[in-house]
């Protein structure tokens, strides 16, 4: 399945640039495309931390058990839906749980 792609116009610094370009070549990239790629997979991580970092703010006050029955409850309406393989619906993770909610389960906000 293709995806659309948006053209970014961004502006870094000359040391920033000269920097990822040398890493770029360093490690055998620097090849068409190779920025993009860097500068995508650069934002999902950010966005993946920031998102671990919200969560765990919205969950500092509930206690270790608590956390844990909410990740549970999550990973099972996970595990639930269809379409998913069936390696995945069988894993196990022992991991905290996550809080009832009317379709989904999410972690509970202050």
């Amino acid at each position: 399945m293709a995806s659309t792609t948006i053209r970014w116009n961004l502006v870094v610094s000359a040391e920033i640039d000269k920097s990822l370009r040398q890493h770029l070549a360093n490690s055998g990239g620097g090849r068409k495309g190779d920025l993009s790629k860097f500068v995508a997979e650069a934002v999902q991580e950010r966005i993946f931390e920031m998102t671990v970092q919200d969560i765990k703010r919205q969950n500092d006050s509930k206690s270790e058990e608590e956390v844990e029955e909410l990740i549970e409850e999550a990973l099972t309406w996970a595990r639930q839906q269809p379409g998913k393989p069936a390696s995945v619906r069988r894993q196990s993770i022992k991991a905290p749980r996550a809080v009832p909610h009317q379709d989904k389960p999410r972690l509970a906000k202050r």
